[in-house]
């Protein structure tokens, strides 16, 4: 078995950013490549949700935060369930388990400094599984599309990042197979944009496929400390293949983007005048979301993070400038 040396907290706590996610890749690496993760949650995992449902109510409590579940029409079975959730702000994590309210491992991408805090101890009470997604490669993957030369530092670097989504994904579908449940949120990054959801990306609807496990939908709105849900009914996915990913993804997608229309729906009319433009609303919505962020999560890692859909207007119009530049 190839040895990995384990740093205490102390270690930890002297390690920069990069070195501190370089040290937790290349633990989940070290853990896949020897076997050593189960993928089975301890039953003391279902034994203490009720420990967990309550410390969110207290975290509610402090943080001021209002939960509405307007509808729930899963269903139960025993096939495994992915939750696909909107991504709306920082609170929507804490909001999905609670609303779900059954064990669930969670997905949650570019951990940062918070495999240190009380919040990652926290996310691991839940049961999660951390992953980095690759923003921070997001220029030399751009360079290795376009046909141009890297270093071989960049490709090692690109390479670690790739293998960590990798393993991401397999260790969500071992979950999978042995009955767990996952939650992912397939825009990848926070909803900044004046759309309903932004293009999801494909892992859900293959993790399904893959695993004969059911898709269910969540649609959630956030209105500053508000947030309010809709959990929509299971897809059913028994007899895709890989090939059908795409098409998958795109019903997931129409599913979301309808449970939040129906939330919206329930709102009071307000006038159209006393709202003020699409680009005052849309930066007031943007103000509101990033002010819960820390400052290592921004714009630009968001942006990084999204899936990059070359059929939207805005890739159309880059792409453009790019050519004329």
């Amino acid at each position: 078995m190839e040895k990995f040396e384990k740093k205490n907290l102390i270690e930890l706590k002297k390690l920069t950013l990069d070195e501190l996610s370089k040290y937790y890749r290349d633990l989940r690496k070290y853990n896949y490549d020897n076997n050593l993760e189960k993928y089975k949650t301890p039953e003391i995992r279902y034994k203490i949700n009720d420990l967990v449902q309550l410390l969110l109510k207290i975290d509610k409590i402090l943080s001021k935060r209002e939960v509405h579940l307007l509808d729930d029409k899963r269903s139960y079975n025993n096939n495994s369930r992915i939750y696909t959730s909107s991504h709306v702000g920082r609170y929507d994590i804490e909001t999905n388990y609670e609303i779900i309210h059954e064990p669930v491992k969670m997905v949650v991408g570019d951990p940062g400094y918070n495999y240190l805090t009380l919040e990652g101890l926290f996310w691991q009470l839940f049961g999660t599984i951390f992953v980095d997604t690759g923003y921070q490669v997001a220029d030399i993957r751009k360079k290795i599309k376009n046909n141009e030369s890297i270093t071989s530092e960049e490709q090692e670097l690109y390479d670690s990042y790739k293998t960590d989504r990798h393993m991401c994904l397999e260790y969500c579908k071992n979950y999978l197979k042995n009955k767990d449940n996952i939650i992912i949120y397939p825009e990848g990054a926070w909803n900044t944009t004046d759309k309903i959801t932004t293009k999801f990306f494909t892992g859900a609807a293959s993790m399904a496929i893959d695993t004969d496990s059911e898709l269910v939908p969540i649609g959630m709105v956030r209105d500053n400390k508000s947030y309010t849900a809709m959990i929509g009914e299971n897809i059913n996915v028994h007899g895709a293949t890989s090939k059908d990913a795409k098409d998958v993804t795109r019903e997931l997608q129409e599913k979301v983007n309808e449970l939040v229309w129906k939330i919206i729906a329930t709102r009071p009319l307000t006038k159209r005048s006393t709202l003020g433009t699409n680009e005052e609303l849309n930066k007031e919505n943007i103000e509101s979301i990033m002010s819960e962020s820390d400052d290592e999560y921004t714009l630009d890692v968001i942006e990084k993070s999204r899936y990059e859909d070359t059929d939207s207007p805005e890739y159309v119009k880059k792409t453009l400038e790019r050519i004329r530049n």
